[in-house]
């Protein structure tokens, strides 16, 4: 198994569309909430400006004042549902390129998951190998001293030859010789 993931460039060419994508939308975002905060000032002056009572004069300022200030508050209005279909659009954009990525991050995840589990694999088998040596090792360096197996597991003695730490029992008699007691001696 190849331990580097095979589609880790288009993995990378992804998350950065989807990071230029994000930035859009936060962008858009931005221009949001200032063209609703410019709408509100605009609702806000429109409210405040009063028609003055008495002279003519003033009343037609006022009025005029109003009017336009009213112009500014419908284009304000206009302005941020134009930047509310932008961030739609840049929110759209951004699940459509996170949706494009995500898929890829599963593969890259699954591919950790097989290198991490071929390496315990891997780890595991030279552990055994080393153990099995060593087990080896130990019954060389046992024949090698003791001439192989132990007294009590050679095959090649008769029972009255073997010793053991327990009793001997058997379910009758057998061709190799009397029954042994505890020391290995018949009785």
């Amino acid at each position: 198994m190849e331990r580097a993931f095979r589609l880790a460039g288009l993995l990378r060419l992804r998350r950065l569309q989807e990071d230029q994508a994000a930035a859009r939308l936060a962008s858009a975002n931005a221009a949001l909430r200032s063209a609703q905060a410019h709408r509100d000032a605009r609702a806000v002056a429109l409210a405040d400006a009063l028609l003055p009572d008495g002279d003519q004069r003033a009343f037609g300022r006022a009025v005029v004042g109003r009017t336009a200030l009213r112009f500014l508050l419908v284009e304000a209005i206009e302005l941020a549902a134009g930047a509310r279909e932008v961030a739609q659009v840049s929110t759209t954009q951004w699940q459509a390129t996170r949706s494009r990525s995500v898929g890829l991050e599963k593969l890259e995840d699954k591919h950790v998951l097989l290198v991490r589990y071929e390496d315990d694999r891997t780890e595991q088998i030279v552990l055994d190998e080393i153990a099995g040596s060593g087990a080896a090792r130990a019954r060389r360096v046992a024949q090698a001293s003791g001439g192989g197996r132990p007294m009590s597991a050679r095959t090649d003695l008769r029972p009255q030859d073997r010793t053991t730490d327990g009793p001997i029992t058997t379910d009758g008699p057998t061709t190799d010789g009397p029954t042994l007691d505890r020391q290995g001696v018949a009785p």
